[in-house]
């Protein structure tokens, strides 16, 4: 007699998961807590369609650790462009840092004083002492 508190593999078969629309799995290692995204069209090819998470977490072999046995979840992957503002704005704040610390530091080298409505040379003389 088939268990009624286990969900029914075809619900939960990888063919089954790729039709609903999902494109990766994300599988953690439950010994060293490895994780990885994986393309779930990978994994069809490897285990086949039918086969399900329960099968595929008991299966799974860490490639870190090598312990067997994971946690699987159906989730995609951050899309690429998310955190693509923090990326530019990432770029154009070291852009002004290295500028700025190239005005410095030839500002240094050329023994330039203080001067009183300069920022420029006042961090000059912050970064002396």
């Amino acid at each position: 007699m088939a268990d009624p508190h286990r969900p029914t593999a075809s619900y939960h078969s990888l063919g089954a998961i790729s039709r609903r629309g999902y494109t990766h799995l994300r599988i953690c290692c439950l010994t060293c807590g490895h994780s990885k995204w994986v393309p779930l069209d990978l994994v069809i090819q490897r285990v086949g369609g039918q086969s399900g998470l329960f099968d595929l977490a008991r299966r799974a072999c860490c490639a870190l650790c090598g312990a067997r046995g994971a946690h699987v979840e159906i989730a995609d992957p951050p899309p690429p462009t998310a955190g693509q503002g923090y990326v530019a704005w990432l770029e154009r704040r070291m852009g002004w840092i290295l500028k700025e610390g190239t005005q410095i530091r030839d500002l240094i080298h050329a023994g330039v004083e203080t001067l009183a409505d300069d920022p420029v040379t006042q961090r000059v003389e912050f970064w002396r002492e």
